[in-house]
């Protein structure tokens, strides 16, 4: 994956050893690098339309359009949480690459 890649992430999670499932949480959450002062983040989440569930994969996969992947660094966090009926259980930190790109410009140009 690069900067400026429209970026299908796809969520292989498990909840108390179980692979999540369709419908299993009323929303999740995917956060992309910390809420801080100067650093590019990225909240995507089900209930705002960022997620869906891929039926041949039987997982969600988060949407990432290339404007938004364009302004991450290199070393891109992230955390899943996730929410159902008063309680949120969240994912250990973890971490991926985002390669250079070295045209800038929006396709389609």
């Amino acid at each position: 994956m690069n900067k400026g890649d429209s970026i299908r992430l796809i969520l292989d999670y498990s909840v108390n050893a179980k692979e999540i499932q369709e419908g299993q949480f009323e929303d999740i959450e995917l956060q992309l690098n910390k809420e801080s002062f100067g650093q590019y983040h990225i909240k995507l989440a089900l209930s705002q339309g960022d997620m869906a569930w891929d039926e041949n994969l039987k997982k969600y996969v988060a949407f990432l359009p290339q404007e938004e992947s364009y302004k991450l660094p290199n070393v891109v966090e992230y955390q899943l949480r996730c929410y159902n009926e008063g309680s949120v259980v969240s994912s250990n930190i973890g971490r991926f690459f985002l390669g250079d790109i070295l045209s800038k410009e929006m396709l389609p140009l």
